[in-house]
């Protein structure tokens, strides 16, 4: 599923579903893209989970990143298969140990969250 085309998070309607944050999200969905912008993470951090490996930058991130401590950065990633109603989830990553490949070939997480029990 592609950031842009899943369905936007209401916070009214979803509240039993998809919470605020989650300590124990974890990487759900991947996908294979070809010739794309990708960051891979190590530790990131968005909505209190905590996330390792690679993402699509959002096409609106401006480059290069920077190599100097912790940024926020735009990620298409989905949470819990919804995504924000402006915009894109902004994952806090340390630039120290992230890696920034334009046209890479491969596997991308796409979304986050917890599976139902």
């Amino acid at each position: 599923m592609s950031y842009l085309s899943a369905p936007k998070w209401d916070k009214t309607i979803d509240k039993r579903t998809v919470p605020d944050t989650d300590h124990y999200a974890k990487p759900l969905n991947k996908e294979l893209v070809n010739g794309r912008c990708v960051i891979t993470v190590t530790k990131a951090t968005y909505r209190d989970g905590e996330f390792t490996g690679n993402f699509l930058l959002s096409k609106t991130e401006k480059l290069p990143l920077g190599n100097e401590g912790k940024q926020r950065v735009r990620i298409e990633c989905c949470w819990y298969g919804h995504r924000l109603q402006k915009g894109h989830p902004k994952f806090l990553v340390d630039l120290t140990t992230a890696k920034v490949e334009q046209n890479f070939n491969g596997e991308v997480i796409t979304n986050v969250g917890r599976v139902s029990h």
